[in-house]
This record gives structure tokens, C-alpha cells and sequence, in this order.
């Protein structure tokens, strides 16, 4: 008896399929700076993650900011990044909706506890629970520029336009 559980036990163990590194051990770390430079690297290990989102952030910066000041990390929730003047907003929840909600939150309790004149916040980016940065109002990333690629996983440069506000419902 002990040795068909045994038998049952290793096929089914061999037919199940292997789970990936970023559903069990993956980090996403995302890096907002003020001038509107940010950085997303997914890494299985914090430190890693973070040292390569901070240096995303500084490509794109090109000049001295404070890439890796403020960041936010996950393992496969949504993260809304925003900027409200030189406040940065990010937040990370387990889906689009509680990030969504979670970011308002913040930004409401940022103008009525600190910063009574803040202006209204714009998005720099979303990014999704595989570690995809979404960008702008329509929600994609734009094509690359000819001859240049696209930045790989977990990586991403470039400067970014001015975004419309976020709009409060009352």
C-alpha cells in the first residue's frame, strides 16, 4: 500500500507544472523622483530591485534628483505613482481599484495635513502586478523612438510629458 502512495505521490508531482520566479520570490520596486524621472525593476532580491529601479530613475534624470528617496514595493500588486508639484504620490494595494482609491486617499491627506496649497496631481505612471509600466491618460507605453529598443522588463527610461490632473470625485 505504502508503495502505490508512493507511486501516485511522484506522478503527480511530475506532471504539475513548475511555479515561475515572480509568483513566488519577485520584488517590484517602483522610484519616483520630483523632476517626473522614475525607475521599476523587478529583482528577486530587495536590494537588487531597488538598486536597479534608482538607476533606471537616474538614467532618465540625467541630472542629480532624489531617485530612490521615495519608492514603493510589491510582490504582484498594482502601484499608481503621481506627482502634485514636488509631493510624490505612491502606493501600492492588491488591485487597480484599492490603488486607485488608496493614491486619492493619500493625496487628500497630503493637502489637508501638510501641504494646504498643493496643486492637483498628474499620473507618471501605473504599473501592474507582472512588473508593466503603463503610461499616460491612454494607459500605454509609447512605440520607441527609431533605432532605439524598448526598455526591457522591469526597466524603464525616458522623460515624460506633462500629465492632466487626477480628478477627485466630491
Amino acid at each position: 500500500m505504502l508503495r502505490i502512495s508512493l507511486a501516485a505521490y511522484s506522478i503527480l508531482l511530475a506532471g504539475m507544472t513548475p511555479a515561475t520566479a515572480v509568483d513566488l520570490d519577485e520584488l517590484t520596486v517602483i522610484t519616483l523622483a520630483r523632476d517626473g524621472s522614475w525607475g521599476v525593476a523587478t529583482a528577486g532580491s530587495q536590494g537588487q530591485a531597488i538598486a536597479a529601479a534608482v538607476d533606471a530613475c537616474k538614467a532618465m534624470a540625467g541630472a542629480p534628483n532624489d531617485c530612490g528617496a521615495q519608492f514603493v514595493t510589491t510582490r504582484g500588486g498594482w502601484v499608481v505613482a503621481n506627482l502634485c508639484g514636488d509631493y510624490k504620490v505612491i502606493v501600492a494595494a492588491e488591485t487597480r481599484e484599492a490603488t486607485e482609491q488608496a493614491a486619492l486617499s493619500r493625496e487628500s491627506d497630503l493637502k489637508r495635513l501638510y501641504a494646504p496649497g498643493m496643486p492637483s496631481c498628474g499620473r507618471v505612471l501605473t504599473v501592474d502586478p507582472r512588473g508593466a509600466v503603463l503610461l499616460g491618460p491612454a494607459e500605454r507605453p509609447p512605440a520607441p523612438r527609431p533605432g532605439r529598443t524598448a526598455a526591457p522588463r522591469g526597466r524603464a527610461a525616458g522623460k515624460l510629458p506633462p500629465l492632466p490632473a487626477v480628478q477627485h470625485a466630491k
